[in-house]
Order: C-alpha cells, then structure tokens, then sequence
C-alpha cells in the first residue's frame, strides 16, 4: 500500500508540473509574440510609410511614396504638415521624373487647367522655366540624340564633319547634312515616288551659327518677340546639328500644303522607319516652343524614332526621361 500511494503522489505531482510548465510556456510564448509585435510597431513607426500616414496620407499613398521617393523628399513632405494628394497623382504619371516633384506641384497650382501629365511634360522639358531663360550646353556625344533647342545650345565653332550634300535631282541647291541623314532620306524619297508618283524635296537642311545668325537677325529687325516666335537664335537651331532637315515636295511647295498632302501625311506616318521624326508636332507647342511645322524633320536613328512614334512624345520629352533624365 505505501508504495501504491508513493507511485500515485509522483503521478500527481508530475502531472501537476506538466500543467504549470504549460501554463508557462503558453505565457512565455504570448509574452514573446507580444514583445515582437512591439518591436515590430516600434520599428514600424520610424519608417517614412507610417510617418506619412500620421501628416494625413492613406496607407496606399503612403506605401508607394515612400518606396518611390528619396529619404531627403520625403522629408520636406513631413515638413509640410499636411495631405496634398498631388504627389500621388504625379508619381504614377508614365514619365514622372523625382527630381522635378515639386516643380511639377508647383507649375501645376499655377496652372490648373492643365492635367497632370501636361504639367510632367512641360517640367521635364524645362518649359516651365519660359523659352531661354535658363542655358545649357548641347552634349555633342550624343551623337544623333543630342538635343538643340530653346534651353540647349550649340558653341559657334561647331560644325560637322561628316557634311554631305543632297542630290539635286530632290533638293535645291545649297543643301546638306549628316551623311547617314542623307543617306536615309535618299531611301525615304524613293519610297514615296514609287507610291505616289512625287518627288520630295529638300528645302532647308544645315545650317552653321552664321547662317542662323543671319537669319535670326532679319526677323529680328521687326522685334525680338516675333523673331523668336518663327525662328531660332544662333546656336538653338536644329539645322547647325546637321541632322534637321525641312522637307515639302515638287507638287506642294509650302510646309503647311505639303504637312496636308497624300505623300505629306504618308513621310509623317512612316517616317520613323527611316530614322526620322516631325520635329515639332501639332498640339505640343507649349512643349517644344514651336507652332507645328509638318515639314521639319529630325534625324535620331531608327530605334528612337520609332519609339518617340509608338509613345506619341516629342523629342525634348524622349530626351529628357529616358536621356537626361
């Protein structure tokens, strides 16, 4: 019997272990996914997304600022205070560039007629800045993507190298370019007889800082207003590059009946597969800083015209996302 009752106190007592030792386990694992949840939180809320969130932000805004934007910008959105569901709108814009955000808020309050991926356009060009206000120095090494225009500009000493002059049989004379522009409009030209029986031609193609000069100073005899509403200044002229040609043809004289011909509207749609683009498209004036000219033509190589094509951007807005960016 004594031995019975002994065997009956030890099960008594190790099942009575086995309950507090669970007891505590239960406790302790509680306790330690408590204390990790804690630390989660508090690790949590030094983060940008949750900070953004307490200044007013949704979670999904504040998610996808803070994985798109730098430390320093987001920041200065701290600093504001406050909700502006612009920086939402303008990062999930196609060409959102973060370094112009705030420029883009900015232009956007002054103009707010205009939606947000005009405001994204106009900024990423420098337009906002107003035509010739601020200077930079056309990079030469971009080879047949360097940009010329109102805010880029070529030194008067430069000139090209590789000049070859048009045939006189589709262009007046006086006229060259690039050897490979040359070449591909050769392609393009033919094309065009052969499928409407009409000769295009070379109205205006290289030009150096002289010959713009000239130019720029005639029409600025009337006021320097409207010789910068119809003509470059010495140095932002695509013709210095040797690869902007102007283009109409033996049956349309003029660039504006040429722009609506049969064989006009043809080169404007096919154009990119000989490496060229309308340089100044209808509808992106405030982009390019030029009326629509349906006889301009840029040379940038096969592969990026036919992307400025697909895409429906002009060449300042393909320079300066995927170029300069």
């Amino acid at each position: 019997m004594p031995k019975r009752k002994k065997k009956l106190r030890l099960k008594k007592g190790f099942k009575r272990f086995l309950v507090y030792f669970l007891f505590f386990l239960i406790i302790g694992i509680y306790a330690i996914n408590q204390g990790i949840k804690i630390h989660k939180q508090f690790e949590y809320e030094k983060t940008y997304e949750y900070k953004i969130t307490t200044i007013g932000y949704p979670l999904e805004e504040a998610k996808k600022l803070s994985s798109t934007l730098p430390d320093e910008t987001l920041e200065k959105i701290l600093a504001e205070e406050k909700y502006n569901e612009l920086y939402y709108k303008f990062i999930n814009e196609k060409y959102f560039l973060t370094k112009n955000i705030f420029k883009y808020v900015e232009y956007y309050n002054e103009n707010s007629n205009l939606d947000y991926t005009r405001v994204v356009a106009i900024v990423n060009v420098h337009a906002n800045e107003g035509w010739y206000n601020i200077e930079y120095e056309t990079d030469i090494n971009k080879g047949y993507t360097m940009l010329v225009n109102k805010f880029y500009h070529l030194n008067n000493d430069y000139k090209r190298t590789d000049l070859v002059d048009f045939n006189l049989k589709y262009a007046y004379a006086e006229n060259s370019a690039a050897e490979i522009v040359v070449e591909k409009y050769d392609e393009m030209q033919a094309k065009v007889k052969e499928l409407f029986g009409v000769q295009l031609m070379i109205n205006s193609s290289y030009r150096s800082y002289e010959d713009q000069e000239i130019v720029y100073k005639e029409r600025q005899k009337v006021s320097t207003k409207y010789a910068d509403s119809v003509a470059a200044r010495p140095g932002h002229s695509e013709h210095q590059t040797g690869l902007g040609v102007d283009i109409t043809s033996l049956s349309h004289h003029s660039g504006e009946a040429f722009g609506e011909s049969e064989e006009g509207k043809w080169v404007k749609e096919n154009c990119y597969k000989y490496g060229f683009i309308i340089r100044y498209p209808e509808g992106k004036e405030d982009i390019t800083g030029y009326d629509n000219e349906p006889w301009h033509f840029r040379y940038v190589g096969e592969e990026v015209a036919k992307k400025i094509y697909e895409e429906q951007i002009t060449f300042d807005e393909y320079y300066a996302y995927y170029i300069e960016k």
